[in-house]
């Protein structure tokens, strides 16, 4: 192997990926592999926003400068990030204005990707496309410090120390993790314990697709002036269905996302391509009867694309052995808190930082205990393992707690939670076909009652959302690195923090 500190191979470059290995990088000492399916790096979508969270994490690591030439970034004030809207109707209103510090700043995926990959060293991080990895082998517990074997589809083998799987929803490495991982729970006689885990391999259908496109202001502005999406985002809600825009790359173009759900569905396989372009016809159709500025939005799409929006877990661990999953691959979410971005970024960040904690090193420590009959018993253990324990024990429980309050958000936007049934119309809503939900009249105190529904619906999804801007990832990476030091603390023989 390496005469290196370790050897990390990611499996994916995408966000989360390549964030990683740049982190990584700061350890000139760790050898980094990048390993991508395309031929270059490249992402899939249109639109991604980061809150103030996450952009901290980015000036930490160093990417502030890169990054703001893509957003208009001016301070840490209080602004508005989202304008909620009833739209299922022909006179929309709005009912609740989102603020928060710095509010989102909205990004073109393939600008922001392009920035991190231009930020790569290649001092100890090697890049590596068209690579799809198939399997891989984890050592015998009796070579523990032996190197984990990489099989890719092209016929190629490589090897690493430590495997991190950022290769998306579809992950391989989660796929082999959870075989293993349900191979050693059968092993041990829990046979129930084995199915369940090999039943969370696979994604599953949320019940809700995505109607995707993105469009130039100036082509909304010359139908539609001065509508209110070219200035900030924007949800326009209604019953089983919402859509989301926000202006992007200096409010030259609009990222369109226009929802329609299912809820019964949740949990079973979408019945059709997962992607797939759609006429417009069939765009403008879902949302006949809504207010004219959705309909404006609409008809700029002119190849509005559908996707199958699918979930992963939430799993109960990222980690086994030296492997380890982050992004989409440990917990792919609905994008109902537009969070999915900034989760693969805390994961990397906080993954690197105890990785490259002057106490991870993968220095076989060998100790000598007794077994439950009073025999000698040698075991062999490294601080690199209790490293990657450490991160799942922190990012668990956080990005799982994520992808809950963004489902719970997406049953709010779409008036399926039922704390917050179908809202009444504060204005006279002449109902479409099939509407049976529970509609005002516009009317006497129908309204005056739905006015305050409204609002304290706005106050919760406000309420889901204050994690992303009211705390910072370096608590969480602070914490991370204590647990680290007292997990070491307590392994025999260990060396000090100064020694490797």
């Amino acid at each position: 192997m390496s005469t290196n500190k370790f050897h990390v191979a990611i499996i994916g470059g995408g966000i989360g990926g390549l964030t990683a290995a740049i982190a990584l990088s700061k350890r000139t000492d760790i050898q980094v592999d990048v390993y991508e399916t395309a031929h270059k790096y490249t992402e899939i979508g249109a639109g991604v926003r980061l809150r103030r969270r996450s952009w901290h994490v980015m000036r930490a690591l160093g990417l502030e400068e890169p990054l703001s030439q893509l957003v208009d970034v001016t301070s840490e004030d209080e602004r508005a990030a989202f304008t909620f809207r009833m739209g299922d109707q022909t006179e929309g209103f709005t009912f609740f204005q989102l603020e928060n510090p710095m509010g989102a700043l909205a990004f073109h995926r393939a600008d922001f990707l392009q920035a991190l990959s231009t930020h790569l060293p290649t001092e100890n991080v090697t890049s590596h496309f068209c690579k799809r990895l198939i399997s891989y082998t984890l050592p015998p517990l009796s070579s523990p410090t032996a190197p984990i074997a990489l099989n890719f589809k092209d016929g190629t083998t490589s090897e690493c120390d430590v495997l991190i799987g950022a290769d998306g929803i579809h992950s391989a490495v989660r796929g082999k993790m959870y075989r293993d991982i349900a191979a050693a729970a059968e092993a041990r006689g829990i046979d129930e314990e084995g199915k369940r885990l090999l039943e969370m391999v696979d994604p599953k259908w949320s019940g809700s697709v995505a109607y995707r496109g993105v469009i130039p202001c100036a082509k909304l502005e010359a139908i539609s002036p001065g509508h209110r999406a070219m200035e900030g985002g924007v949800n326009y809600m209604g019953q089983d269905k919402h859509v989301i825009v926000f202006p992007m790359v200096h409010k030259k173009l609009i990222n369109v996302v226009a929802f329609c759900s299912e809820p019964s569905k949740e949990g079973t396989t979408f019945d059709g391509q997962s992607v797939q372009e759609v006429p417009q016809s069939e765009l403008l159709e879902q949302y006949a009867g809504w207010e004219k500025e959705v309909t404006d939005l609409l008809k700029c799409i002119e190849k509005p694309s559908r996707w199958a929006i699918d979930t992963v877990g939430p799993l109960p661990t990222f980690n086994f052995g030296r492997v380890v999953l982050l992004g989409d691959a440990a917990h792919a979410m609905t994008p109902h808190q537009g969070s999915g971005a900034g989760q693969a970024i805390e994961d990397a960040y906080i993954l690197s930082a105890l990785l490259t904690s002057p106490i991870t090193t993968f220095t076989p420590r060998s100790t000598t205990t007794t077994d439950t009959n009073g025999n000698p018993e040698r075991q062999i253990t490294t601080t690199l393992e209790e490293a990657l324990k450490v991160y799942d024990a922190i990012r668990q429980p956080a990005s799982n707690d994520v992808l809950r309050l963004s489902r719970i958000n997406g049953l709010l936007y779409e008036f399926n939670d039922p704390r917050f049934p179908a809202a009444l119309s504060p204005v006279p809503n002449p109902g479409l076909p099939g509407d049976d939900s529970d509609r005002g009249t516009g009317t006497g105190d129908d309204v005056e009652k739905d006015k305050e529904r409204l609002k304290q619906m706005g106050e919760e999804i406000k309420k889901n959302w204050e994690w992303a801007w009211s705390a910072d990832a370096e608590k969480q990476k602070d914490e991370a690195l204590r647990m680290l030091e007292e997990r070491v603390a307590r392994i025999p023989g260990r060396v000090g923090v100064h020694d490797n």
